[in-house]
């Protein structure tokens, strides 16, 4: 199902909303160079992000996110509306509504056009539920950057990739996809006027970018975004430099903290170290050792999941330290500090079904729930299925649930 048909415009405080046949779509100017548009095939509205801490509006994650989440105004920008259009002229750009073939257009304070949806494919939403938007193209002039992690080469541009994360290892390094992260943003450069636009999907679930990899003989040449599920959330961001479409994206989204001082060193990692038999801590004490004989400094040392594992089955059992590979693990530590080593250690994200501790993590009851609530969710990770350690982030939000639920906490810090 295709928007195409519009109905009418309604006027609310702080944004539009643009109502047709098929759906829903919320129009807002969160400030002068970045505008929301959001479709939702069901017409609801909800705000429930952990990705924004620039907002206008109220989060049900507001007293989750407090200590980093900014509220402003949003911007009032009026409405001209013509028998075929709805044109909103704020003082950076000028957004276009056009009734049929129904779609967005994007201008700049040059009245140049930097951006357009695929006329008549602007929004969509399949069978299945997943939801599309459709983006006009110029596929010799535009060029793709971001995404997050992914192989090939910085420009995107021909490329199909999805957002699905996943313990990517053994990929190729060109055609690999997908990777770890899931950052549903990116940015558009033209080669024509050297102007750069910012996109950023705000949804968590797994989706597709298509770069101009697909092509259809029935339509301009575009790419797409398809979300499994939800609506779509799009954030646009205008430039025209590169810098300040980063700058006004991190605005959004929030920067990157100071980072400490061993971040910057050298970060020695491999399997190899904690997956021996027996006494890993000495291999790798003696590892360090050829490093500094060699004048080379170890800042950081990334611990894999082997010092977890257990002493039969070798499975990653997270809060459990093998004995026979690491014998005293405070020792450890000690040992690494005095060294001026940072250790940072592989966690999986939840409980294994045969993890040592499993009837401790029940009686407390420490597990996400399913969607209704009521039944633990498993997930599947190495060693295969099991259950998502509870979001530690609730107990900044609420009231701890009970006294059992207090003493795992404090445990597990």
């Amino acid at each position: 199902m295709r928007v195409k048909t519009f109905l009418y415009l309604e006027k609310r405080p702080d944004d539009y909303l643009i109502h047709t046949e098929e759906a829903t779509i919320q129009l807002l100017f969160l400030t002068e160079d970045i505008v929301r548009i959001r479709a939702s095939f069901d017409r609801t509205f909800i705000e429930k992000s952990y990705a924004l801490v620039m907002t206008a509006w109220e989060d049900r994650l507001d007293s989750l996110l407090k200590e980093e989440r900014k509220r402003v105004a949003a911007v009032t920008v009026p409405c001209e509306e013509t028998e075929d259009t709805l044109i909103f002229p704020a003082k950076k750009l000028k957004v276009i509504i056009y009734k049929a073939p129904f779609h967005f257009r994007i201008y700049n304070q040059k009245d140049e056009l930097i951006y357009s949806d695929l006329p008549e494919r602007a929004f969509e939403i399949d069978q299945l539920g997943r939801a599309y938007h459709y983006n006009k193209i110029e596929p010799k002039t535009d060029h793709f950057y971001g995404f997050g992690e992914k192989t090939g080469h910085h420009d995107k541009k021909g490329r199909r990739m999805r957002m699905s994360a996943k313990d990517a290892i053994g990929h190729d390094p060109e055609f690999g996809d997908p990777l770890y992260k899931h950052i549903p943003f990116y940015i558009r450069l033209s080669e024509s006027n050297q102007t750069a636009i910012g996109l950023f999907y705000n949804n968590s679930y797994e989706s597709v970018f298509d770069m101009g990899n697909e092509i259809s003989g029935y339509w301009d040449p575009y790419s797409y975004y398809q979300t499994d599920g939800n609506e779509i959330d799009l954030f646009f961001i205008n430039g025209p430099s590169v810098k300040e479409v980063v700058n006004r994206y991190t605005d959004l989204t929030g920067k990157q903290a100071l980072p400490p001082k061993h971040s910057l060193g050298f970060t020695a990692s491999t399997m190899y170290y904690a997956e021996l038999d027996k006494n890993c801590d000495q291999e790798i004490y003696g590892v360090i050792e050829k490093h500094r004989a060699h004048g080379m400094m170890i800042d950081n040392f990334k611990l894999a999941s082997g010092y977890s594992s257990g002493e039969e089955d070798n499975l990653r059992y997270v809060f459990h330290w093998n004995k026979t590979r690491f014998p005293d693990s405070d020792a450890f530590f000690n040992k690494m500090n005095q060294l001026g080593i940072n250790v940072i250690v592989n966690l999986k994200p939840g409980i294994l079904e045969k993890h040592p501790f499993r009837e401790e993590f029940e009686a407390n009851d420490v597990f996400v729930k399913d969607r209704d609530g009521e039944q633990d969710y498993y997930g599947r990770w190495w060693g295969g299925e099991g259950r998502f350690v509870i979001d530690f982030s609730q107990f900044r939000s609420r009231s701890v649930r009970n006294k059992k639920t207090a003493r795992f906490y404090a445990w597990t810090k």
